[in-house]
This record gives C-alpha cells, sequence and structure tokens, in this order.
C-alpha cells in the first residue's frame, strides 16, 4: 500500500525512493544535504543509508501493497498513487519521500522559448488573474451544524484559475519563469516544517522562523501566485507514535499546535508573504507503520480504528481551524490530500480498503465544520500496452478512473454527512515507473507524447467537472517516475508545452458543456472571448474520425500546429482545440 494506487495481483512498481527531489544548499548554517536524503538523480539514496526501523517499515508496506521488486508490466497497468511533496534540509531529522529544495543550477534569468503557435484569429490574451483569492463555495452543512462562513470573495468565478504544479523551490527564477509563462496560478509547496520551527517546547514558545524558505513564499507572491503551504512533521516533544515525525500530534500538544498554528498564520498571510491556503499534511490517511518515521506522507492513519484515524484527525483540525481563522479570516484550511487507496465500496480482490474511511471518520466526529477545502491525489500510469491507465485503474475503475473516481467517492461521503466543500486535485501526473522495463527503462518518445496529452485530459477534465483546482506533480524534472513537466535539465518537456498552449487556448474561458456529440471521443466546450473551443479527445487512444461543425475557424494539435482537414474530416486521438466562432 506504499503510495495507494498499486495493484495487488499484478505487478506494481515498488520502489523506496517515491519522490527525491535534490536538496538544496542549507539555510542559515544547516548543512546541504542531510544524512539519508535521496540522491539528486532521485532513484538512489545518500550515504548513510535508510534506519533500520525505515526498512522494516518498508518491508512491511511492500507486502501489504501486494508488490513484486522488479516484476513485469500488466497488460493494462493501474496506476500507483503516491505523495510525498518536499521538505528543506535542516540539522534536524532528514525526512524522507519527497526531500527539500533542490540544489541551485545556473539557468537563464528568461526561459527557453516555446514554438509560437499561429495566431488565434482575432484573439486578445487575457491576462492571469491578480493575487485576489479567488472564491471558494461555502461549505453546505447539514441541518444544526455550524459552519464558519467562508469570506466573500473579489474575483467572480470566471476567473477562476484552474491550473496548478508542485515546486520544490519556488525562488528559483528559471522554474518559476517557466511557471508564469504557463499561466500556472497554484503553487503547492511543502513549505512549512513544525518540527524545524519549534523543535524544543519553551514558554514562551521559540519559533525559528530563519528555517523557513521565505524567499520561495516572497517571489511566488509578487508573481501571482497562490501558494497552498503544507504543514506537516511534528517535533518529537509532540509526537503522539514517538520518532515518527509524519505522525499525529498527542492530546497533550494540541494546544501547543495551535498556538504555532496561529503564529505561522499571522506572520505569512500578511503582505508580502500573503498566504491564504494551510494544507494541514500530507496523505494524512496513512499508518505510521507502513512508511519510515520521517516520511514526507502519512502518517495518522490508525489500523486499529475502523475509520483509520479519521476522528483523531477531526480533532486536531477543531485545535487547528479556529486558531488559523482567528489569525487570518480569509485563510481557507485545506484538508491534508488524501491518498485514497481504494474504493471500500467496490474493493479489488485482496486489498483492504479500510484506509479510505479516514474522511468518514472525520465527519462522523464533527470535523466537518472545520476544514473549508478536501484535497485528495491520484495518478494514472503509462505501459505501453496501456498509455493513459487513468479509466482502467482497478482501485477505481468502477467509478470512472482514478481521478473523477476518487472525486465522485470524496463527493458522496461530504453529501452523506449534510456537507457540499470543494476538492483540489493536489497531486497528479502521467507515471512511467522504472519498474516496467520495457516500457520506461527508460522512457521512449511514446511516453511523452501520452504524458502531454494526459495534461490535456487532467485539466480540462477536473476543471468540467467543478473541481477548485488541478496541482501536477511536479513542475521542477525530472520528478517522481518521471511524472515532472519539467526535464532534468529544467527545459519543458512536451508536457510542458502541451500546458503552455492550454492556458493560451483556454484563457479567459468559461466551461460550457460536454461535447457529447462526437461517438468514441471525449471532448468539452469553452466560451472563450473570440467565440468557442472545443477541446477533444480519444479516451481509448485510438484514431476517431470527426466532420468538423459549422463554424470552424481552424484546428489545433495540443503543441499549437494547424491540423489541415481532409474534405472537412479530422482523425482524433491525441487532444485537439477546434476554434469556432461564437
Amino acid at each position: 500500500m506504499t503510495v495507494g494506487d498499486g495493484e495487488g495481483s499484478q505487478a506494481v512498481p515498488c520502489t523506496p525512493s517515491r519522490r527525491a527531489v535534490p536538496a538544496r544548499a542549507g539555510r542559515g548554517g544547516a548543512p546541504a544535504t542531510s544524512p539519508g536524503r535521496r540522491s539528486p538523480a532521485g532513484r538512489g539514496r545518500a550515504a548513510g543509508g535508510p534506519h533500520l526501523s525505515g526498512l522494516i517499515a518498508l518491508l512491511l508496506l511492500l507486502t501489504l501493497a501486494g508488490c513484486r521488486p522488479g516484476g513485469a508490466e500488466p497488460a493494462a497497468q493501474a496506476s500507483p498513487s503516491a505523495a510525498h511533496s518536499t521538505a528543506t534540509a535542516s540539522s534536524l531529522p532528514a525526512f524522507e519521500g519527497g526531500g527539500g529544495s533542490p540544489t541551485p543550477r545556473t539557468l537563464p534569468e528568461t526561459a527557453t522559448p516555446l514554438p509560437t503557435p499561429s495566431p488565434k484569429p482575432a484573439a486578445t490574451a487575457t491576462p492571469l488573474p491578480t493575487r485576489t483569492l479567488p472564491p471558494t463555495p461555502a461549505p453546505t452543512a447539514r441541518p444544526g451544524a455550524a459552519a464558519t462562513p467562508l469570506p466573500t470573495a473579489t474575483l467572480t468565478p470566471t476567473l477562476l484559475p484552474h491550473f496548478g504544479a508542485e515546486m520544490a523551490w519556488p525562488a528559483e527564477d528559471g522554474r518559476r519563469g517557466l511557471a508564469k509563462q504557463a499561466q500556472i496560478y497554484w503553487v503547492r509547496f511543502g513549505a512549512f516544517s513544525w518540527a524545524k520551527i519549534e523543535p524544543a517546547r519553551t514558554e514562551p514558545p521559540t519559533y525559528h522562523w530563519e528555517t523557513v524558505d521565505e524567499e520561495s513564499l516572497l517571489k511566488a507572491a509578487a508573481d501571482g501566485m497562490q501558494v497552498i503551504a503544507i504543514i506537516r512533521f511534528t517535533p518529537g516533544w509532540a509526537q503522539q507514535v514517538p520518532g515518527s515525525y509524519c505522525g499525529p500530534v498527542r492530546a497533550e500538544a494540541m494546544d501547543a499546535y495551535a498556538q504555532f498554528l496561529s503564529a505561522l498564520v499571522e506572520r505569512y498571510s500578511a503582505p508580502p508573504f500573503s498566504v491564504h491556503y494551510w494544507e494541514l499534511g500530507n496523505e494524512p490517511d496513512v499508518a505510521p507503520s507502513l512508511v519510515g518515521p520521517s516520511s514526507a506522507y502519512g502518517c495518522w492513519g490508525d489500523t486499529n480504528d475502523p475509520y483509520y484515524g479519521g476522528g483523531y484527525y477531526a480533532e486536531m483540525l477543531k485545535k487547528a481551524y479556529p486558531a488559523i481563522k482567528a489569525a487570518d479570516a480569509r485563510s481557507r484550511v485545506v484538508l491534508g490530500g488524501l491518498l485514497l487507496d481504494c474504493d471500500p465500496a467496490h474493493p479489488p480482490e485482496g486489498k483492504d480498503c479500510q484506509p479510505a474511511k479516514f474522511l468518514e471518520g472525520v465527519l462522523r466526529s464533527g470535523g466537518g465544520a472545520f476544514f473549508d477545502i478536501v484535497s485528495f491525489h491520484g495518478y494514472a500510469t503509462y505501459s505501453m500496452s496501456m498509455p493513459i491507465s487513468d479509466l482502467s485503474h482497478r482501485s477505481w475503475a468502477a467509478r470512472g478512473g482514478v481521478v473523477l473516481g476518487k472525486a465522485g467517492f470524496l463527493r458522496e461521503v461530504l453529501s452523506s454527512y449534510g456537507w457540499d466543500k470543494p476538492l483540489l486535485h493536489t497531486e497528479g501526473a502521467l507515471l512511467c515507473p522504472s519498474s516496467f522495463k520495457t516500457s520506461c527503462n527508460p522512457p521512449g518518445p511514446a511516453f511523452y507524447e501520452a504524458q502531454a496529452d494526459y495534461v490535456v485530459w487532467l485539466y480540462v477534465r477536473n476543471w468540467a467537472e467543478g473541481l477548485l483546482g488541478t496541482v501536477w506533480y511536479t513542475l521542477d524534472g525530472p520528478g517522481w517516475q518521471e511524472s515532472a513537466l519539467l526535464d532534468g535539465g529544467q527545459q519543458p518537456k512536451p508536457a510542458y508545452r502541451a500546458l503552455h498552449l492550454l492556458t493560451q487556448e483556454l484563457s479567459g474561458a468559461v466551461f460550457r458543456r460536454p461535447v457529447a456529440e462526437l461517438a468514441g471521443l471525449k471532448g468539452y466546450e469553452f466560451a472563450v472571448p473570440t467565440g468557442r473551443v472545443w477541446v477533444i479527445w480519444s479516451p481509448d487512444q485510438a484514431p476517431h474520425p470527426v466532420t468538423l461543425p459549422g463554424g470552424t475557424l481552424r484546428v489545433l494539435d495540443k503543441y499549437g500546429q494547424e491540423v489541415s482537414p481532409a474534405g472537412g474530416v479530422i482523425l482524433v486521438s491525441s487532444p485537439v482545440y477546434l476554434e469556432l466562432g461564437p
């Protein structure tokens, strides 16, 4: 169950190096890399190796997931999901599963320009929205439930940004420049480690703000980006599970945690940092026994609780939410991104779906009034036989795939307790698992083309399905299992080029309707300032003929090259844009 979306009876990518990001040079006298941190390539280990307890936990994890190291690729592989974001280096324990900010590289101040697609007829680019907070729909509570109302937003829904990416080090100008070019608005960032900021409890509290990467927060805010700040890592003195930095806060330390959050939000919600989205943990629906003690994902899960520890997480929310709102009424509290290993209503053979009961545990314990947004993760994988496994994912196919299936499940659980809260897809990508020896070791051009296709699939479909936003994991290359939008030299991959065009085509867009009249294809219509845009593709990746509708001005492929119809007909497999008149 290491990353939740793996298969039991089929071989799945199982690797102890989930998402290694090169460690940035230490701040304030901290070492450049911490012992046990992942190697820059993201696949090996740094000198010193893991702790024995970490290895034992990993073996247990692999056993429970049914993983077979070096296994063969399945005929139709379901994706492994995971999470594991960033943590900066310090003299405190090295946090596993997605390391700190990357080592500074010598990169051009201005990113390498992309090929410019043919200009859209009479098109006028709509600028990226300003820093004014986008609206978040207010949660609907069941009768008698007291929900703290969200602030009134000043942006209209038509300007609500939908595009995001996780970044290891937003301060780096080259990568942040590429993010700006692609109009990335949401930047998910492993910004705050409680264990580093308050390693020892004193009265009054002593907070080591010098351990925070404030430069990244300042530069992201200056560029108009909205940071989703992950808060994680419990200091030793506050741990309920001794030695578990990713684990829950003990009851006696809950007030201290709330006090820390109050100081944190008061400091960083104000200009010039202007952080207003606070994600409390990362994949809390993972148990401490299944990951290493310093894991960057997890681990509030309780295998002895039928609701997997969600009730205790709710008790934390009851302390955290009032503290955050008192410090900044505009702030949104984001539930730690849920892994959601499998669907408990349709459990695959041999899989235990108890972890997916975590959210229900939160709600049945009265936690629904103490968070604003539900965050979740979902990935597809690539293989030659199944280029994009999203819809066929074994654990979520019954509900429509690894992303929309999870979204539907979350909405169902929320609704059953009288709640209607916005969803954020805070980790998604098309992965090329290194254990797929034929398809991905190394990945070939077909993978990069499929990944570019999935960029369009993921962002467009999530937008049309009403998600608040979508965050690609990650911008920084090469990423976990080749997931990133940039390569190892931090230059654009085909996936980035596809995203760049997508944000241009849908600049200022409003979703109108699904395009249901094209047999065998998936499509969505958007209204844009110059007329309409249809975004269409083939879910089975097979070519389907399309007769162009009346009013079609031109057709572009996913990179912006014009497609010439033959007799008014085109073949569609990869995503295309049909630009139409009003």
